[in-house]
């Protein structure tokens, strides 16, 4: 089933090659299916594969790094502080803990302020290790070069980066073309407009151009429209970033012409309910965009729930946000930004998102009963530990509820646990001398003559 048809019982889903060939009444004794012909029984309430489009590829929580939730603009520079793991383990047990929530396609933003090669052997590593589990992947090569903490000094000063922007094209086009898993495609993330040069837009603009996909966070909070003297959107615009290749994480603050534009250009938002809840940047009015006509998506931004992955928690705190609003999303239509609207933000429109002749075999079953036997009633009442089978591209991922990649995923937990620990005493130190910057740069925003507002 889809998020827009009706709950159908009974029946038979035809995989040849991991695309979905057939969609039909089945019984356990047809006599058309071939002796050669793998039949899976697939118990209870079978849905399309879930989407995340905005994650950090995060494979341990920030809360185990001491990074608490606290108000964007503050949180940001505490992630200076943190113990870097390595970014295969961290990719492998974000994408096991991800297929496990039924999470079958992600789009993750990695971001270093290594050298070039350096940088490069990071992506690959990355893709690596998300090929290995089997999950469907977006890696988003993510860059900036002004801005980033702070629009001023003294808190402002940013991290050394070891790349130059026009080393950037070289290292996307050759990322696309050693990573040659079929399930991971490469892009590129300008990881938000106020903290890109123009310099590295039009670089951006010229792999847009060669048909490179883009992924950015967009007015995630109120004080992002003023931090340097040119809005994000306007920055998008002026460099021909606005269109169906881009996609934008959280966009609370757009204004309703922002909202408008967006939706005429088919840029699609991904929405962030419990990163926006935690840190304290308010609320995305996202009936008001879908009327619009704006695409809206779904994203964990490596953001869990109670310290854990959940996507179907998720689309809860979407509902609720909506609700807080006064302005209601049913639980089917947050249903639909995880599949429809997540295939839209990665690019996949009328590929994923369906269980339908035509479309990659990327399906979840979960264990149902009573009043959960609906897409409604599961969302309303289910949970992650219901899931039982994950299918990606016609392969098994999970089985009987157990993940066929676990050993893997759990070693490399251990791997990034051992690494922290043995970098306490160095991160809390880092920790403690960040704490003046935090409180200049809170004293900074509430002189802003746009005060946030």
């Amino acid at each position: 089933m889809d998020s827009r048809a009706p709950v159908s019982h009974d029946v038979g889903v035809l995989i040849e090659n991991g695309l979905i060939r057939q969609v039909a009444k089945f019984s356990l004794t047809d006599q058309s299916i071939s002796r050669n012909t793998e039949v899976v029984a697939l118990d209870g309430l079978v849905l399309p594969g879930f989407v995340d489009a905005h994650s950090h590829l995060r494979g341990l929580a920030l809360s185990e790094q001491g990074v608490p939730d606290i108000d964007l603009e503050s949180w940001l520079l505490r992630l200076r502080t943190v113990t870097q793991l390595d970014v295969a383990d961290e990719a492998l047990v974000a994408a096991g803990d991800l297929l496990a929530a039924g999470v079958t396609a992600v789009q993750g933003v990695l971001h270093s302020f290594a050298g070039r090669d350096e940088y490069l052997d990071q992506v690959q590593s990355a893709a690596r290790a998300l090929d290995a589990t089997g999950i469907s992947a977006e890696l988003m090569i993510g860059l900036t070069d002004q801005a980033e903490y702070s629009p001023a000094s003294p808190c402002g000063a940013g991290p050394e980066r070891g790349m130059p922007v026009r080393q950037l094209r070289d290292l996307v086009s050759v990322a696309r073309r050693s990573c040659p898993g079929k399930l991971t495609r490469v892009g590129v993330a300008p990881v938000a407009p106020q903290w890109c040069s123009d310099s590295l837009l039009a670089e951006i603009r010229a792999l847009r151009v060669a048909g490179v996909r883009v992924h950015t966070h967009l007015l995630e909070s109120s004080f992002q429209r003023g931090w340097i003297s040119e809005d994000p959107v306007s920055r998008l615009r002026r460099w021909d970033l606005l269109g169906p290749a881009l996609s934008a994480a959280h966009g609370v603050w757009l204004a309703a012409d922002e909202v408008a534009e967006l939706a005429s250009r088919r840029v699609t938002v991904v929405h962030c309910p419990s990163s926006n809840a935690g840190l304290r940047v308010g609320t995305a009015p996202v009936a008001r965009w879908r009327r619009a006509g704006l695409s809206v998506a779904l994203g964990l931004d490596s953001h869990p729930i109670d310290g854990r992955v959940d996507m179907l928690a998720e689309m809860r705190a979407a509902v609720a946000a909506a609700g807080h609003l006064g302005d209601p999303l049913t639980g089917r239509q947050a249903l639909g930004l995880a599949t429809v609207g997540g295939a839209a933000a990665i690019g996949r429109s009328g590929q994923i998102g369906r269980i339908a002749a035509g479309y990659r075999a990327d399906l979840i079953a979960a264990s149902a009963v009573a009043d959960e036997e609906t897409a409604e009633g599961f969302l309303a009442a289910g949970s992650t530990a219901d899931i039982h089978e994950v299918i990606c591209a016609g392969r098994r991922l999970v089985s009987g509820g157990r993940l066929h990649c676990a050993a893997e995923v759990e070693a490399a937990r251990a791997r990034s646990r051992q690494r922290l620990a043995a970098d306490q005493g160095a991160r809390a130190a880092r920790q403690s001398a960040t704490g003046k910057q935090v409180r200049e740069l809170r004293q900074l925003l509430t002189r802003m003559p746009w005060g946030g507002a």
